[in-house]
């Protein structure tokens, strides 16, 4: 079964609801171990079938036939509310990978291939996770029971599974009975009703289940017949089955409805069949395949509709092409619409399942189609016979599902034929002398450059992108079409230009221009749409392209050209977690660029769990042409490139999949060790990303310098994040994103920052000791308390500058800059800060932290007394005064003091007074220094 991400994330996420019930019933997290670990339960294979697309029926493919049935089954799963812990070997799991890259907050459980190879270890090791996952629950759900064996929940049989019996040894498990010391209770009738619901996968198998019987039998759609009367090869006679193509007046409802559409016939013959008996101004035509039910209707023109701008020349030569137009678009409008209201408005018997899968084979042979024809048009400038007719119609298919327990309908529609243009003109005139006209200089100033390739379109339903020929003028501009003439578009009627700047020389410049109603007039009807803007692309490498930006922009931009333009920004997002050298890979852009100017930097902190990860750092590269000013930011922003910054060294601990999944990043740059010394991670790493985000590029970039022209030209890339499968799987995975409802949830483990500001200088050699000893404090899981990484400014006692300071614990890398122009000659300054980002810190442990890095205070001594006197200070003082004069009665025999009746002593016999008098002088230096202690009061840093 081929898998799907999205429905996935689904049946994830529907199996996670029954976790949050709000009666504070539902278990803590649902429990499925699969093979001899659960005695091979039923019910824990049919969920791990559910989320794993059937991965364990031994039909599937990617699993080869003599793989150990025992290494496969060798996985359990923890399903938490907002988590999921998974364990499972290193043999199996490349082949778990695909389905379980893309689950949110996923925690796996596996060994490397060599720790594996020692079997003991591995066990252990198995013991040791399952006992982890289950450490904060209280109660655990068990899926006992499949849908097709029913079975009476046993507790006692569960304490016979392998894995369970396992977790009371002693040493390496928990201890104690697993039964006793959780409440376990039988979820398997709600996870069966999780099971019969519907989504893509499981319709998709259902559907080719029936459609295997049919299509192989029904031959392929031929697109359109070729323009003539070719009826005789059909049988069926309905109007709608009947390819036609008719002229002029010769259009009317009797010719419509005749049906004679053969030779002798002159319907097909387009002169005499316009106003006045002269050439026909359009014709009507219908398509029809010859072996299939695509049929469509269109009405083409020829001449123009418009009347080009020529100043004070304002000469309607197009009045009947413009109303044919007008009645035509009037026309689709309705056709779509009612295209609509029938998908939306369906019978209820039509959308109940059994009858919708009949409907949508049978729908192959009997597609719907909507048309409408606007009959017998009057002249009504000169009166007279009539124009003829217009028509429009088209063949679509239409699905609709029916939720039977909301009483809701879902409906959508396909037009199969919208790829036949649904408007085409042919000049047959145009102004000759109009070229000639305007480059003397008459209603668009001098032009500026020569014709080139270019094309213009707009939201109208009848435009398509056109080629033709542009020219730019001081005043305005020119585009020159094959099929419908000359455009002629005055800074007169014009509002604003937009540009649109890839940044790229491979991608199209595009000019979008906000029009005057003054000039409908003067712009062909197809081009009409209701926001009135215009759309004109620059081809790459061509003339054009390089005279508008290095003449044109000149001229425009000018105050008294009268011409407003306004750039629309492109945004280059670099996200990636503290610690990712993210902020490096900016600065590297900026330094290779050679264009000043071109790159603004802003910087944005999530501090939510909404769709995007905690602390998810994003820096936006605004790329703006050298010569459009920076305050035009705010007119228009496209995002094209999504970038995430990895560090293997750091994410070693946290992969946050939603900072590289699916839909929401184009490119994965490795800013780690990449070269030289690779991290030993990497490579698992890049291979559970890959999995999560096949469509993603990977870029290695060590410390933010990228060193390929290729990395380089895909960063400062100009498409991907709108391309249509970025956005249906943001649509899929993400559901409600864009609503700002989508929580991400936090896991086990949550990262946070905190802010800290102080005034007061910093002892460098005390902050580098502590930020390096950060790395040796790092713990295992549950990671609480460590700090992660620390960047911001600070003021060093021994200079007077401000240094920027970084600190990564994880690789023990602290690197410290001066902040440029900042310099301070006080020792206190408002603007010192810094920014920690860990796991389970606190304000206050974070400035007790800190508070050792700056210069401590002070305390005052206390005064000394015979008794405090230390063994060392009694031995310094004998050595000092051991050779002062004796007492009377008293002599030194070189080895000790003798009195006169032979008493020896170690210590001079007058060592009381020395001692007394050492005593009085040291408590005079005491109460000096005391006395400085309270002249100079110490001040906190954070004061």
């Amino acid at each position: 079964m081929k898998i799907c991400c999205a429905c996935s994330c689904l049946r994830l996420r529907q199996v996670q609801a029954l976790l949050r019930d709000e009666g504070n019933t539902a278990p803590d997290g649902i429990l499925c171990s699969l093979g001899i670990d659960s005695r091979y339960n039923e019910g824990c294979s049919e969920l791990a079938s559910y989320l794993f697309f059937d991965l364990y029926k031994h039909n599937q493919e990617q699993i080869p036939e003599d793989f150990p049935e025992e290494v496969l089954d060798d996985v359990i799963i923890l399903i938490k509310a907002e988590s999921v812990h998974l364990y499972c070997n290193p043999v199996n799991y490349s082949y778990l990978l695909p389905y379980v890259s893309h689950w949110r907050n996923l925690h796996l459980h596996c060994m490397t291939e060599t720790e594996y190879e020692d079997e003991e270890a591995a066990e252990e090791f198995k013991i040791s996770s399952f006992v982890s996952m289950v450490e904060d629950c209280t109660c655990i759900g068990i899926p006992y029971s499949s849908h097709s064996h029913m079975q009476k929940f046993d507790v006692f049989m569960l304490e016979k599974w392998p894995i369970v019996q396992a977790f009371a040894l002693e040493g390496i498990g928990a201890g104690g009975f697993f039964t006793m010391k959780y409440k376990l209770i039988d979820v398997s009738e709600q996870l069966w009703q999780i099971y019969a619901r519907l989504d893509p996968v499981s319709l998709d198998c259902l559907l080719n289940e029936v459609k295997w019987t049919v299509l192989p039998n029904y031959p392929p759609f031929r697109t359109y017949y070729s323009h003539g009367l070719i009826s005789s090869n059909i049988t069926d006679n309905s109007k709608s089955r009947q390819p036609f193509v008719l002229f002029g007046s010769h259009s009317s409802k009797e010719d419509l409805d005749s049906h004679c559409f053969t030779f002798p016939s002159e319907g097909h013959q387009i002169r005499n069949t316009g106003p006045h008996g002269g050439p026909a101004k359009h014709m009507l035509l219908q398509c029809v395949a010859p072996k299939g039910p695509l049929a469509c209707a269109r009405t083409y023109f020829f001449g123009s509709t418009h009347v080009p701008y020529l100043g004070k020349f304002l000469i309607d030569f197009f009045f009947f092409c413009r109303l044919l137009s007008q009645i035509y678009s009037a026309a689709i409008q309705a056709v779509l619409a009612g295209i609509k209201c029938f998908s939306i408005n369906s019978s209820a018997s039509k959308t109940v399942f059994e009858l919708c899968l009949y409907h949508c084979v049978m729908v192959l042979y009997d597609l719907p189609q909507a048309s409408m024809v606007v009959h017998d048009i009057p002249d009504l400038q000169w009166g007279g016979d009539d124009l003829g007719s217009v028509v429009f119609s088209e063949s679509f298919l239409e699905s609709s599902i029916y939720i039977e327990d909301r009483g809701e309908i879902y409906s959508c529609f396909t037009v199969l034929t919208s790829s036949v243009p649904r408007h085409m003109c042919w000049l047959v005139w145009c102004f000759f002398s109009l070229i000639h006209c305007l480059c003397n200089g008459t209603c668009l100033g001098t032009p500026l450059t020569t014709k080139d390739s270019s094309q213009v379109f707009s939201s109208s339903l009848l435009s398509t992108p056109e080629e033709g020929k542009l020219v730019f003028f001081s005043e305005g501009l020119l585009f020159i079409s094959s099929h419908y003439g000359t455009i002629t578009i005055s800074k007169n009627h014009i509002k604003t230009i937009k540009v649109y700047d890839g940044d790229s020389l491979s991608t199209a410049a595009v000019l979008f221009i906000d029009y005057e109603s003054s000039l409908l007039p003067h712009l062909p009807f197809h081009l009409h749409s209701p926001d009135h803007c215009l759309a004109i692309t620059l081809m790459p490498k061509t003339k054009g392209y390089k005279s508008f930006y290095s003449l044109v922009l000149q001229v425009w931009n000018k105050p008294d050209s009268g011409l407003r333009m306004q750039h629309v920004v492109v945004l280059s997002i670099i996200s990636g977690l503290p610690g990712s050298y993210k902020e490096s890979l900016c600065d590297f852009l900026v330094d290779v660029n050679q264009e000043c100017g071109r790159w603004v930097q802003m910087f944005i902190s999530y501090h939510d769990d909404h769709f995007v990860p905690k602390l998810c750092t994003v820096v936006i590269f605004l790329m703006l042409h050298t010569v459009i000013n920076v305050w035009l930011i705010r007119v228009g922003i496209f995002i094209f490139v999504v970038h995430a910054c990895i560090s293997v060294e750091f994410c070693a601990a946290f992969v946050l999949n939603s900072l590289c999944g699916t839909g929401v990043v184009n490119n994965v740059v490795f800013t780690g060790l990449t070269t030289d010394q690779k991290h030993p991670l990497l490579k698992h790493m890049q291979q559970l990303i890959r999995s999560a985000n096949p469509k993603a590029a990977f870029i290695l970039a060590e410390r933010g310098a990228v060193t390929r022209t290729e990395d380089m030209r895909l960063i400062l890339s100009d498409r991907g994040f709108s391309q249509p499968q970025m956005i249906r799987s943001r649509y899929l995975l993400y559901p409600g994103w864009w609503e700002g409802r989508f929580v991400s949830g936090c896991g086990s483990v949550s990262m946070s920052q905190h802010y800290l500001q102080f005034s007061r200088p910093l002892e460098k050699t005390l902050f580098l000791q502590h930020c390096k000893g950060l790395k040796s404090s790092l713990r295992c899981s549950p990671f609480t308390g460590n700090i992660y990484h620390i960047s911001g400014k600070v003021l060093f006692s021994d200079s007077n500058r401000l240094m920027e300071v970084s600190c990564n614990s994880v690789s023990g890398s602290v690197n410290l800059s001066p902040d440029q122009g900042s310099t301070y000659s006080r020792k206190t300054t408002d603007s010192c800060y810094l920014l920690f980002h860990g796991v389970g810190i606190t304000q206050e442990g974070l400035k007790d932290w800190l508070r050792q890095c700056a210069k401590q205070k002070v305390t005052k001594k206390v005064k000394k007394t015979k008794r405090t006197l230390t063994p060392q200070e009694i031995r310094n003082i004998h050595v000092k005064k051991h050779l002062e004069p004796l007492p009377p009665g008293y002599f030194y025999n070189g080895h000790q003091f003798v009195s006169f009746f032979g008493e020896k002593q170690n210590f001079h016999p007058l060592m009381d007074q020395f001692i007394e008098e050492y005593i009085q002088e040291a408590n005079k230096e005491i109460d000096r220094f005391n006395r400085e202690v309270d002249l100079y009061a110490h001040t906190d840093l954070f004061e």
